[in-house]
């Protein structure tokens, strides 16, 4: 297959801002979260969140990868748990649902266009989302129903559910 010089000039964009969006992480890191790039892949990082003391998940570890599109940053990149995490936002298979990582327009009219992906956001703001919804889940738009279910009606259920699988990290 050949491809234009359009073609690899846009690649080297995306990689570049990639690059340098790790870059900026590493020089003036995040309170709550660490990065490590994939020295095979760039489009690939995994990310470690820990230290959330005033939160429900104070004495987790919260382990995932970023996967970027070939078209980053006018698509969102994937975020996925690689260790469970109970909580209203995040599918049984680790993938994280918020609106921040949600593109074009919302059929349904819950979220606000201005709620969803743009290409000025970042890793950084995505991560501050998630550090957000970790203590302030929406459970109006749940990817998990149990755990949306326990979080509106049994918080001392939901705690418990989240220490057993502190415990077991």
């Amino acid at each position: 297959m050949v491809y234009s010089k359009y073609y690899y000039k846009k690649m080297a964009n995306i990689a570049s801002r990639i690059n340098n969006e790790y870059k900026r992480l590493i020089k003036k890191p995040m309170e709550y979260v660490k990065f490590v790039m994939n020295e095979n892949n760039i489009y690939e990082w995994k990310f470690i969140i820990s230290g959330l003391h005033s939160t429900y998940y104070k004495g987790g570890k919260y382990e995932g990868i970023i996967e970027f599109p070939k078209d980053y940053p006018v698509k969102p990149p994937v975020v996925r748990f690689t260790n469970r995490l109970f909580h209203p936002n995040v599918y049984a298979d680790g993938k994280l649902c918020i609106s921040i990582l949600h593109e074009g327009t919302d059929e349904t009219g819950y979220e606000h266009e201005t709620e969803r992906w743009s290409p000025i956001l970042n890793v950084q703001t995505i991560f501050m989302s998630i550090i957000s919804i970790l203590d302030d889940p929406n459970d109006e738009s749940a990817a998990n129903l149990e755990a949306a279910r326990l979080w509106r009606d049994d918080k001392d259920a939901y705690l418990k559910k989240i220490q057993n699988d502190i415990k077991s990290q």
